[in-house]
């Protein structure tokens, strides 16, 4: 009896504690079992028993409070201390999880699924892992073609299958089964306990079977253990206690299992299995045809809308412009003009007329692409804003792409070492998002770093004024300048940049790495994660794993943000008196250009929903749900 505990999985009086002081719980109380090679150990108990935590803590996806567990007379928190050693361990225990849909990476396919325990626990290359899952999926009645869809792409029972197929592809020494069957249909049930129970005896693998429904647990398990409050109240051979319980619980639940719909009793039986579950067949042409015209539909209705929606931003512009108070007409001629040139400059602006004429010719010119032409320069606005808006763009591009790599960066820091003095800050100042104008953060970087450091060249252009401009080439500064191979215009304009993008990092950074904490934090927690961690993987592919299914979310963020920068940049280009979209419309502010002020804000409008199309097309790739026609739970 001795070498079988040292050989097997023992509790020495674990206790597992949540929360502190007064409003501690305990979950598992002074539980000391043996689970050794073979056996079939049935735990039962109501919701809320502990029966779970006690499978997590078998596992080694939870932390003990008191006591400790041995794994073949070894304490298990030496094992999962040294990596080797852990990966030994998580490849002879396993677990099943009630909950597949969310135990499965939502964005790997299922194939994947089980196919990396197999690379990372077992050591098979990829070759030798397919073969292996393929093998696994066929003894578990599972068709080939479902190992290429995504979870939510298959029914409950099918995803059940593939969570068993996870833990089996390994060859576990023991099988931890948490809930697998209470969510089933009862056939299904049937057939999975059926698997299950074969496959542990034909393996030899140990099963712990956790559950509160005593007739599966029954059918499964050689042994029962009844759970209440955290502690083990009664272990004996299943047919003992089914007979001859002495606990009133015991009792009580036996009762309740035992009385049929008729108020009789009965001998309690084995749940029925079904032969074969019904699985969805391969789709044909029809339905794959109908898939992609489903998809195309969307993509049509998306761009049909573009033209309406700038129709809408069209004549929001139309409208807030005439508000403007004053009459722009005398503003422009100084109030000295003739009523011939009164009239000429009223009709160059567009408002001569009635306001529905006047509506009529904007619209008229924009059908056309005709923004207008500019009254103080005499340029048709189209010219003047393909010279501007590229430089404007890059400004924007370069403030999110160094806002993204602060936020990833400190955000690994920050979910990595949550009790660090640095994760602190870093949340403190996600917490603060947005508190600070970027127009005060502007002044106060130039103060600070021109005015008084003077680490920085003065605010007063993109290059310094001895430096010739490298050749207009993409119409972007930056890339011109090193297309140009010019190294003085090279450095002298990333001197220039290196304050207006800090300024926008600090004002805009923020928000994206708040949402993206957060999201970080909530799939840490998510079930997805553990099992991750549970078939062997190295932290850095949990990490990936989780910053790819936080990604969506922050994304949108970003998308919304570098709005923000293009409008920003506005005040930017301003503050450090670069030449971009932001200095023309000061000076068509300053000179009543009611014609430039129209056609900015539909180009910036234009700019802003090809922005938000693009960060729908880019959650399409990272999140295969959001595509469209995607058929979810096995529908």
């Amino acid at each position: 009896m001795v070498e079988s505990a040292l050989q097997g999985l023992q509790t020495h009086s674990i206790v597992k504690r949540f929360g502190h002081g007064r409003h501690s719980h305990v979950a598992v109380r002074n539980v000391t079992f043996c689970l050794v090679p073979g056996a079939r150990v049935g735990i039962v108990g109501e919701s809320g028993s502990g029966k779970s935590t006690l499978g997590r803590l078998l596992v080694g996806l939870d932390t003990l409070s008191e006591g400790r567990i041995t794994f073949d007379g070894q304490d298990l928190g030496d094992i999962l201390r040294s990596r080797a050693r852990r990966l030994d361990y998580r490849r002879a225990v396993q677990l099943v999880a009630q909950d597949t849909s969310s135990s499965f990476d939502p964005l790997r396919r299922l194939r994947h699924a089980v196919r990396v325990p197999a690379q990372q626990l077992a050591g098979l290359d990829q070759a030798a892992a397919d073969a292996r899952v393929d093998e696994v999926l066929a003894a578990l009645g599972v068709p080939e073609h479902l190992a290429d869809r995504y979870p939510y792409e298959v029914s409950g029972g099918q995803r059940q299958r593939f969570a068993l197929a996870r833990a089996l592809v390994v060859r576990p020494r023991f099988l931890v089964c948490d809930e697998v069957v209470s969510a089933l249909d009862v056939s299904v049930q049937g057939q999975v306990l059926n698997l299950l129970k074969h496959s542990c005896i034909d393996t030899g693998a140990a099963l712990a079977f956790i559950s509160h429904g005593l007739p599966a647990t029954a059918f499964v398990a050689s042994e029962l253990a009844v759970m209440v409050r955290g502690e083990i109240i009664e272990r004996g051979s299943t047919a003992d206690i089914l007979a001859r319980s002495t606990q009133a619980y015991t009792r009580h639940l036996l009762d309740a299992h035992r009385v049929s719909r008729h108020g009789r009793t009965h001998a309690m039986q084995p749940p029925a299995a079904a032969l074969v579950q019904p699985v969805l067949a391969p789709q044909g042409f029809g339905a794959r045809a109908a898939h992609l015209l489903r998809r195309q539909r969307w993509w049509l209705a998306r761009l049909a809308a573009l033209p309406g929606q700038l129709l809408v931003f069209a004549l929001l512009a139309f409208a807030l412009v005439r508000m403007i108070p004053g009459d722009p007409v005398r503003t422009i001629t100084g109030g000295q003009a003739t009523p011939d040139k009164y009239a000429a400059v009223q009709h160059s602006l567009g408002l001569d007329g009635t306001l529905p004429e006047q509506l009529g010719r904007y619209l008229g010119r924009l059908v056309h692409l005709d923004l207008g032409t500019s009254l103080l320069t005499g340029r048709t606005l189209t010219s003047e804003f393909a010279q501007r808006l590229p430089a404007t763009l890059e400004l924007a591009t370069m403030g999110l792409a160094a806002s993204l790599l602060v936020t990833f960066i400190a955000s690994a820091i920050a979910v990595m070492r949550p009790r660090s003095l640095a994760s602190v800050a870093i949340r403190s100042y996600a917490g603060a998002a947005g508190a600070i104008p970027d127009f005060a953060i502007g002044v106060l970087g130039i103060f600070l770093f021109y005015a008084t450091l003077h680490w920085v060249p003065a605010p007063l252009g993109r290059l310094a004024l001895s430096i010739q401009a490298p050749p207009r080439v993409t119409g972007l500064p930056f890339v011109d300048a090193l297309l140009s191979g010019d190294q003085a215009a090279i450095v002298s304009m990333a001197q220039h940049l290196v304050l207006p993008v800090l300024v926008m990092i600090v004002a805009h950074s923020a928000v994206v790495l708040q949402q993206l904490i957060a999201g970080l934090d909530e799939e840490l927690d998510k079930p997805a994660t553990l099992f991750r961690i549970s078939t062997g993987a190295p932290v850095s592919t949990v990490l990936l794993s989780v910053y790819r299914r936080a990604l969506p979310a922050t994304v949108t963020m970003a998308g919304t943000v570098f709005g923000y920068l293009v409008g920003g940049a506005i005040i930017i280009e301003s503050l450090f008196g670069f030449e971009g979209m932001g200095q023309y419309l000061t000076d068509a502010v300053a000179g009543a250009d009611l014609t430039a002020m129209q056609g900015f804000l539909v180009t910036i409008a234009t700019v802003s929903l090809l922005i938000f199309l693009l960060v729908d097309l880019c959650n399409m790739l990272i999140d295969p749900r959001r595509r469209p026609g995607v058929a979810k739970d096995g529908a």
